[in-house]
């Protein structure tokens, strides 16, 4: 909710990259600003994650063994399960916007074009050669 306020203070003037470039390019910069909306949370709590881990060792000492297994078990799964819950949650949230962005341009039909590597990979026929056998793979 934090960086919600703080994006919204800075901003991003989508409408204005609509109306200059089109929806394609607006939809881009709107999907990269969620982004990174939603990654700055995680990378707060990675910082003090690491900087937990490195308290923790700096109070226990140098030893052979380092940092006791199961404080290093704890921090790393706390870690690990946000960023599970992260995954499961930044698609919705993205659907949720990118729809929420469609309806408020009347572009609820817009199907972004294939990429590059579909669009390549659907023209190009590929030779191969497979134990001394040449083969053509392409579109069928």
């Amino acid at each position: 909710w934090w960086t919600g306020a703080i994006w919204d203070f800075v901003g991003q003037p989508l409408n204005e990259v609509r109306d200059y470039y089109g929806e394609e390019k607006a939809f881009y910069f709107a999907w990269l600003g969620h982004m990174i909306e939603t990654l700055a949370p995680l990378a707060v709590l990675g910082l003090a994650a690491a900087m937990l881990r490195a308290i923790i060792e700096t109070a226990v000492g140098d030893t052979a063994d380092g940092l006791p297994p199961d404080v290093v078990s704890v921090i790393d799964g706390l870690f690990a399960l946000c960023l599970h819950l992260w995954v499961a949650y930044y698609p919705y949230s993205w659907a949720r916007k990118q729809y929420n962005l469609a309806h408020a341009w009347g572009v609820t039909d817009f199907q972004p074009e294939d990429s590059l590597f579909e669009r390549n990979a659907l023209e190009t026929t590929i030779r191969k050669e497979v134990h001394g056998i040449e083969s053509e793979h392409g579109p069928a």
